[in-house]
């Protein structure tokens, strides 16, 4: 790899998460007596979270047939790099950053924040920072303000966010494309 400084200040980033620094979590430790408020304390020491999987990774079988069919357009594709090789670039940017648009959201956030947790988990592919992208490869070129939106609120929050580097460049495991890219050749030695 060509640009290994790069890489290793990605996954140090991504390997660290985000800390509501000097903060009480006051906000998180309310009590209601409404349904649609703040659910009972917890231990602030506790972390309660939720994964936000299928958003900026696109896994096929997490959105399901409506979202990724009808409304991205990459009908029999397994991959978001399958999908933009179908749509061509332009188009599936527009696909991929509408689905990021409405997937999760600043008001989602809020539930979450809501319903008691505290810690959300945003799995990203290593194609987030084009930068890193190969000309060969086709990734979405995602707009980061989707991201930027929801951890600015979650912060606004008190949230712990925590980004994790799912799929690295030449991808983990070869039958799982949403990982990044593997040839079989490669996947044989």
């Amino acid at each position: 790899m060509k640009r290994p400084a790069l890489l290793s200040a990605l996954l140090a980033a991504s390997a660290h998460a985000w800390l509501p620094q000097d903060r009480e979590l006051a906000a998180f430790n309310r009590t209601s007596g409404s349904l649609d408020k703040r659910v009972p304390s917890l231990p602030s020491w506790k972390i309660r979270g939720v994964n936000l999987g299928g958003w900026l990774i696109s896994e096929p079988w997490m959105l399901g047939q409506q979202e990724w069919v009808t409304t991205m357009g990459c009908p029999d594709d397994t991959s978001e790099f399958d999908c933009v090789s179908a749509l061509g670039q332009t188009r599936a940017d527009q696909a991929f950053n509408d689905h990021y648009a409405r997937w999760i959201n600043a008001t989602d956030i809020q539930k979450i924040h809501d319903a008691g947790l505290n810690t959300i988990r945003i799995p990203i592919g290593y194609w987030s920072l084009h930068s890193l992208v190969d000309p060969s490869e086709h990734f979405p070129n995602m707009d980061l303000k989707y991201l930027d939106a929801v951890i600015e609120k979650a912060a606004q929050l008190g949230m712990f966010v925590i980004i994790d580097l799912h799929g690295a460049p030449g991808a983990q495991k070869a039958l799982d494309p949403f990982t990044g890219q593997v040839s079989l050749a490669n996947n044989q030695r």
